[in-house]
């Protein structure tokens, strides 16, 4: 309890100097929004005080309480989101969960790729016994390596499972990137390959350059995401996890349910190229 008041309180000094200085520059409605979510935080830590029910878990540090921290930007506000104290989020939750449910997408002695590394995440693998982690990233000092994850400094077939989540919107040659990510790939691998999807897009939109506001997104991919994969070089399979996670499971450790694409490689008489 000592060390999550202790977090709370670091935040809320945070959101308290955000709010002070949009009031020196009279930015009343960025003030506004961080207003409510220090009162968010507020009356999650009174819950938490009276309640004294441990009903969320972090699956990475096992920090367990009544809500997770919301996260929040300029434009936005997420509650039950991120752990308190290793700051796990809800889709790495999701993905540590989803590699439990499925203990044959990580087979003793597999090697592991993951891109855009988050540091919860990575330190989980990299303890992970029985299996050879290594990630990569083209700035951050996150990762063990750095490569550009349109041309990988990696060898043909090296890769019994790739982990890039929520990596290819930011990418603007995302095929580029798809066909390097099939090259690296074990013939026998799988690849977790995930990005934001809008279903009620029959196609994915192109913006034609980083959106600031979308965390730098240079796309929203549609319902031809699938497609995309194929065009190279891939089979897919697409898990519903709706249909995998029952509703207390994704409470309990605060998860986001969505549909993941696991990729293998396609044979090459059905791969399409691209």
């Amino acid at each position: 309890m000592i060390r999550l008041l202790r977090a709370r309180a670091r935040i809320d000094a945070l959101v308290v100097r955000i709010i002070a200085y949009n009031l020196s520059r009279r930015r009343w409605t960025v003030a506004r929004h961080y207003s409510r979510v220090l009162a968010a935080n507020q009356l999650a830590l009174a819950g938490e005080i009276a309640a004294r029910r441990k009903t969320r878990l972090c699956p990475f540090c096992g920090w367990e309480g009544r809500s997770f921290f919301p996260l929040f930007g300029t434009n936005y506000l997420i509650p039950n989101e991120s752990c308190p104290i290793c700051a796990s989020m809800a889709r790495t939750r999701l993905l540590s969960h989803y590699l439990h449910q499925r203990p044959e997408l990580l087979p003793p002695g597999a090697r592991v790729l993951e891109a855009a590394p988050l540091a919860h995440f990575q330190r989980h693998l990299r303890q992970r016994q029985g299996i050879h982690y290594c990630s990569f990233d083209l700035s951050s000092a996150e990762a063990m390596t750095r490569s550009d994850i349109t041309r990988l400094a990696f060898a043909d077939d090296s890769f019994h499972l790739i982990i890039c989540y929520h990596v290819l919107e930011h990418v603007p040659e995302d095929r580029r990137a798809m066909a390097e990510l099939r090259r690296v790939l074990h013939p026998n691998g799988h690849a977790i390959i995930q990005v934001p999807i809008d279903e009620a897009l029959p196609q994915t939109e192109e913006y034609g350059a980083p959106r600031p506001e979308l965390h730098g997104h240079v796309r929203m991919y549609g319902l031809d995401y699938r497609r995309h994969l194929e065009g190279c070089g891939f089979q897919v399979e697409v898990d519903d996890l709706e249909q995998r996670i029952d509703e207390a499971t994704a409470r309990r450790f605060g998860l986001t349910l969505e549909k993941i694409y696991v990729a293998r490689k396609a044979a090459p008489s059905t791969a399409t190229g691209g």
